[in-house]
């Protein structure tokens, strides 16, 4: 079902939800946009008859909601509909500006990651406070696959508290274009790619690394024989 761009506010989301509730067929919802016109509003109170969707739910499995009006009180309705949900192994909830204490209401049940294998936060506004929570998902999760933070707040200390919980994760791709990653980040860098075995993509571009931090990366990557794709495209090396 693409409903992209089509102008739908909150009462139409609502109904549109409660709809869903007696479908068996509809796999994918798309609520995003096209170009930024004609965006859909889900809201909080949207989000809320989201929630009651998703917890009856067992055959959605893709939701793009990308710039579609989720508040941070909106992500608490979804974190305790994600704790149970068992069919979405894809969530878009991109360019929402829910900041860092929506990403940390999305995280606030145990299990929230669920069965999702791919979850995109980003252009949300979200800082290091998303560490901890994040981490314990990360720890709890089964099946993600792709963590995609692009554009946001994140520095030094959020790739510090995620370190360890990623070593035994299932976390193939970590996509951190256009974060605050500075040169004081090598180190953390060098042992997230040396210890964390899963890992086979990482985008680092449009951050400040520099010479140094990239020098670490890449004493990492010598020996590394799982990384395939490394993106250091706008980092201000020589």
């Amino acid at each position: 079902l693409d409903l992209r761009s089509t102008g739908i506010l909150v009462k139409g989301a609502i109904a549109i939800f409660k709809a869903l509730e007696e479908n068996d067929t509809i796999v994918s919802l798309d609520f995003s946009v096209i170009d930024g016109i004609d965006r859909n509003k889900i809201g909080t109170q949207g989000c809320r008859y989201l929630s009651q969707l998703l917890q009856k739910n067992d055959i959605i499995s893709h939701l793009n909601l990308s710039m579609s009006g989720i508040s941070a009180e909106g992500c608490l309705f979804l974190s305790s509909a994600l704790a149970c949900n068992k069919s979405l192994i894809n969530l878009d909830l991109s360019t929402n500006r829910f900041g860092t204490q929506g990403a940390v209401n999305l995280f606030k049940e145990n299990n929230s990651l669920s069965a999702l294998e791919y979850l995109n936060l980003s252009r949300n506004g979200i800082g290091d406070g998303i560490s901890q929570p994040l981490g314990r998902q990360i720890e709890l999760s089964k099946t993600i696959r792709v963590l995609d933070f692009t554009d946001n707040n994140l520095t030094k200390n959020f790739l510090r508290k995620i370190y360890r919980p990623l070593l035994n994760s299932s976390v193939t791709t970590l996509l951190l274009s256009r974060n605050k990653f500075e040169s004081n980040c090598g180190e953390i860098l060098h042992n997230i790619v040396r210890d964390v075995l899963s890992l086979e993509v990482i985008d680092l571009s449009n951050n400040p690394l520099k010479d140094s931090a990239v020098i670490d990366i890449v004493d990492s990557l010598v020996d590394n024989e799982n990384i395939i794709s490394f993106d250091f495209t706008d980092t201000e090396i020589t």
